[in-house]
């Protein structure tokens, strides 16, 4: 299961990659929302018009907790907490973390974002995170999206200070990245990172570039 922040959908939809996101929902289990990241995304039109298909087809959940909920208790601990600084007391990103958590009682959840604040919170409490580096990773691991193609759309992460979900550790090209952050286990890395069903072998073979 895939919970996602909010800027994660416009990050896709610059690439040109957001009907995708139907594939990674389906082989991650599902997706899901929470009420704040919801109305944010929203706010943006024709992106809160896709998430709404997502949810009526079920491919996507959202989740509204009251404070008193377990989630919404857990939400208002880490807004207490020092740790809330990390995301300048960011309710859409606490609830990602609390959502989460909340998730694991039925199976592995990882947060979707590109932000680093909300990867360090998600590490203060024991959250597993992927970022979009590693959402376009599992496109091409799985053959939906071609290396080539993705190289090709990530262009602009290739200039000094570019934005749209580019992460830290971006080497000149997606192939290079891929083999500096995976090494050697490639895909099948990239399995477990999502607790992708039948990991070990799942891969035969690394593409030929990995």
């Amino acid at each position: 299961m895939i919970v996602l922040d909010v800027n994660v959908l416009a990050y896709l939809q610059s690439f040109g990659l957001l009907a995708k996101l139907r594939d990674v929902f389906r082989l991650v289990g599902g997706g899901h929302v929470s009420w704040q990241v919801y109305m944010q995304v929203k706010r943006s039109g024709s992106l809160g018009d896709r998430l709404e298909e997502w949810i009526a087809e079920e491919l996507a959940k959202l989740h509204n907790f009251k404070t008193t909920d377990p989630e919404g208790r857990m939400v208002g601990k880490i807004l207490k907490s020092k740790h809330a600084g990390l995301v300048r007391k960011d309710v859409a990103d606490v609830q990602c973390v609390a959502l989460a958590r909340a998730l694991r009682e039925t199976g592995p959840a990882t947060v979707f974002t590109c932000e680093g604040g909300l990867q360090k919170l998600c590490a203060r409490y024991h959250i597993a995170s992927v970022d979009l580096f590693d959402v376009l990773s599992l496109l091409v691991c799985e053959g939906i999206v071609d290396a080539t193609e993705i190289d090709r759309k990530l262009q602009p992460w290739k200039k000094t200070g570019a934005g749209n979900g580019k992460p830290p550790d971006f080497a000149e090209s997606f192939e290079s990245t891929f083999h500096a952050r995976y090494s050697s286990e490639g895909c099948e890395r990239i399995a477990r990172l999502f607790s992708l069903q039948e990991t070990a072998g799942r891969y035969p073979g690394n593409p030929s570039w990995a």
